[in-house]
């Protein structure tokens, strides 16, 4: 354990070293304006005489890695500011450079750049991420579509470095779609539409001509996968930053193509998600328990928001517990949208059709992603199988209980979501479903006793009914005594 306490010990001093240099460095190049690069920019050939001296050629490339950089140590030790301060690196110039290619593309023999429009788009949507307009945006993946056609990638025209021999080094197509799935990120977390059937469409060939161009080189007794520079006729090669990228890019193309199966099965299966902005944040909701005995909210705080440790809750109680309002506030706090699946959208079809709409809303809910989905009394359909109610079922919803059983433990294994089934009668619901170890954890949300109660009448009329000064007869302890006797004498009788 001594050990283990100093290797921890020794790895977070080193890894705060590693910080610390991060920042320092970051510093460093953003403070060095449009040339971020640590070249000595004199065109003169070296001391020796032989080899040129390389100098950098402006680029949205560089500008763009240093916007990255400064982004990045912000993350690591600078939370006061969003940016490290940049010389001479600003969001119009990444605005201006995006208009002047899209200008270029309308003329013939121009010296349009696909790389440069792409590198803008993001770099001014990095400061901002609604910087560009929606038609903009549009304009943008339009150009790329087109300049596709002619090649499946996008060949990048203008190089960031070169020496007088002429040598030059360009960006790499990989490093463009790359650009353009963090674009799609940016405009995804801001809440705009991110346009991933536009941006998936605009990828797919690229994917293909990419997937075309992998090399498998043999070593020794052993099989290397990897990729080669489009700018180089190297087969049998693998460059180990082109394959570091390309794998980088099917990563997150991946996660593009599970994100547009998400949305596109929710709005074919008739679901709405309620993104968490459009809710009220209740600052106190979690410290108002409705029992002080059972602190039933503490509970459910600690495991899906503290520890983030539980994806599925059953939560029964009496009607008008507030059921659906911890769904609110759960997915308020975790920054999650909250799907609600009631019995309605079960019932969508005719009545032979249920087990397959469920089936299907079941496939929907298993894509989805960092969600909090609520199940809304939905009690007929998980009926306990030896009771009266489910014998006088018929048809179809007799053989949604067992059904039930495995989808929602399909749900639960996969864990990308949090679910939540809620119901006004848990003695209904089959003890199949009730099982230890199909959710995580089995809550009573009963009403408030009679002191909470209390409390929570008073908080609303010294909240709502006026303030109340200290020191004459309208005193907090005074008005609460006036208010809960002499005024009212019949309050405790009624709570």
């Amino acid at each position: 354990m001594l050990r283990c306490r100093a290797d921890n010990e020794v790895f977070t001093s080193e890894l705060n070293e590693c910080k610390k240099r991060i920042r320092v460095f970051s510093k460093r190049v953003c403070g060095r304006g449009r040339q971020v690069l640590a070249w000595d920019n004199n065109r003169t050939s070296s001391a020796n005489g032989r080899e040129p001296r390389h100098y950098e050629i402006p680029h949205c490339f560089q500008m763009l890695r240093c916007v990255h950089l400064a982004k990045a140590a912000a993350q690591l030790g600078h939370q006061r500011a969003s940016m490290l301060p940049m010389r001479d690196i600003s969001q119009q110039m990444f605005v201006d450079d995006l208009y002047r290619q899209l200008g270029y593309y309308s003329i013939p023999d121009s010296p349009f750049d696909p790389a440069v429009l792409v590198f803008a788009m993001e770099g001014a949507l990095q400061f901002d991420p609604y910087a560009l307009s929606d038609s903009t945006i549009v304009s943008v993946i339009q150009t790329l579509e087109s300049s596709q056609k002619g090649n499946s990638y996008w060949r990048p025209v203008t190089p960031f470095l070169g020496n007088s021999r002429g040598m030059v080094l360009f960006p790499v197509s990989v490093e463009i779609a790359n650009s353009i799935l963090r674009t799609f990120e940016l405009l995804h977390g801001a809440k705009r539409p991110a346009y991933s059937s536009k941006f998936e469409a605009l990828l797919r060939r690229y994917v293909r001509w990419l997937m075309a161009r992998a090399e498998r080189v043999d070593i020794g007794n052993d099989q290397v996968l990897g990729w080669y520079s489009e700018h180089v006729n190297e087969p049998g090669t693998v460059h180990l930053w082109e394959t570091s990228q390309v794998l980088l890019f099917l990563v997150h193309y991946c996660s593009l193509l599970q994100r547009k199966i998400a949305e596109e099965g929710l709005t074919h299966a008739g679901l709405t998600v309620r993104e968490w902005e459009s809710l009220d944040d209740i600052s106190t909701y979690w410290s108002d328990e409705p029992l002080a005995a059972r602190p039933v909210l503490r509970e459910i705080y600690d495991a899906f928001i503290k520890d983030r440790s539980s994806r599925s809750l059953m939560l029964y109680g009496p009607p008008g517990t507030g059921k659906t309002t911890l769904a609110e506030q759960l997915a308020v706090r975790l920054r999650q949208p909250l799907l609600i699946v009631t019995v309605s959208d079960f019932l969508a079809g005719a009545a032979d059709e249920v087990e397959a709409r469920a089936e299907g809303i079941f496939q929907v809910l298993e894509e989805q992603e960092n969600v909090v989905v609520l199940f809304d009394e939905i009690d007929q359909f998980l009926l306990d199988r030896n009771s009266k109610r489910y014998e006088k079922q018929t048809g179809i919803f007799q053989f949604l209980t067992p059904g039930m059983l495995t989808k929602f433990q399909n749900l639960k294994d996969l864990g990308r979501s949090i679910f939540i089934v809620a119901t006004n009668y848990a003695e209904r619901i089959d003890a199949a479903i009730k099982r230890q170890g199909r959710f995580d954890h089995h809550l009573l949300l009963s009403l408030p006793d009679t002191n909470r109660r209390k409390e929570f009448l008073w908080g609303f009329v010294r909240d709502k009914l006026g303030k109340i000064r200290s020191g004459d007869q309208w005193s907090n302890a005074r008005a609460k005594q006036r208010f809960t006797k002499p005024m009212f004498p019949a309050l405790d009788c009624w709570i």
